[in-house]
């Protein structure tokens, strides 16, 4: 049995809870928790490139955001 390489946990249950084939080396929390982090890092940056904020104005960045945000779209709607 392996441990959590995030937390140290044995809670690994790969087949349960709508987990993938990836990241078998995290537990069950730090799974799903990794995909929220990541999710929220898509929104923020979102945030950042709106109209008006003074962090916009980098096209090229703005491109590679909304791919991100899009292809996380369709990555959660596949899940569920």
């Amino acid at each position: 049995m392996n441990a959590c390489t995030r937390c140290g946990s044995f809670a690994i249950n790969p087949a349960w809870h709508g987990r993938d084939d990836s990241d078998l080396d995290l537990c069950d929390v730090c799974y799903w928790r990794g995909r929220a982090e990541r999710r929220l890092s898509i929104l923020l940056d979102i945030s950042m490139i709106r109209p008006g904020h003074p962090g916009c104005g980098d096209l090229s960045r703005e491109q590679r955001v909304w791919a991100d945000f899009e292809a996380e779209i369709q990555r959660a709607a596949k899940e569920e």
